[in-house]
């Protein structure tokens, strides 16, 4: 896994990048909503809340 954080004039840019497969096409519009999960355990909240929090600080 790799962070990056770079900073452009009064922001933060965070860049996340692994090796993993990657989200299938099929989902792209589901990963954000509350409750999915493509896991068989958890609840599926992690990225329903990251957007939250995002739109709010905007």
């Amino acid at each position: 896994m790799n962070v990056d954080i770079e900073q452009h004039q009064r922001r933060v840019i965070i860049s996340v990048e692994d090796n993993g497969i990657g989200i299938p096409e099929d989902m792209f519009e589901k990963i954000f909503e509350p409750n999915f999960t493509s896991k068989n355990s958890g609840m599926g909240l992690g990225l329903s809340m990251v957007r939250k929090w995002w739109k709010t600080k905007r």
